[in-house]
């Protein structure tokens, strides 16, 4: 499985591009870069995960994901889910997920 990560500037905001798969494999990077990104952030910016081109995502992928969401709010950090693919927003909906995280759709 592979996963490729990047750090952006997406509309003003910081951004986190995943293209890939969010596994046991590849969460370390997401974990570290995601934290970086945090750490340099100010109270009240967002993190914008973008999850439009990941295509598969296994418990420790969800893991990671609620870990960056929780250490954003414990910083005053938003953590956001943007764009999450048809695979990834089924498997919020079937965790619950998609009522924990804050969940930007596509745009029009």
């Amino acid at each position: 499985m592979s996963l490729d990560v990047d750090l952006s500037a997406v509309d003003g905001q910081q951004a986190l591009v995943l293209r890939g798969d969010l596994d046991l494999e590849t969460r370390s990077v997401v974990l570290a870069r995601g934290n970086q990104a945090l750490q340099e952030l100010s109270p009240g910016e967002r993190l914008v995960v973008d999850l439009a081109n990941v295509g598969f995502v296994d418990s420790s992928g969800l893991g990671v994901l609620v870990a960056l969401s929780n250490e954003g709010a414990a910083r005053g950090c938003p953590v956001v889910m943007r764009r999450p693919s048809a695979a990834v927003s089924k498997l919020f909906e079937l965790t619950g997920l998609d009522k924990a995280f804050e969940i930007e759709p596509a745009r029009p």
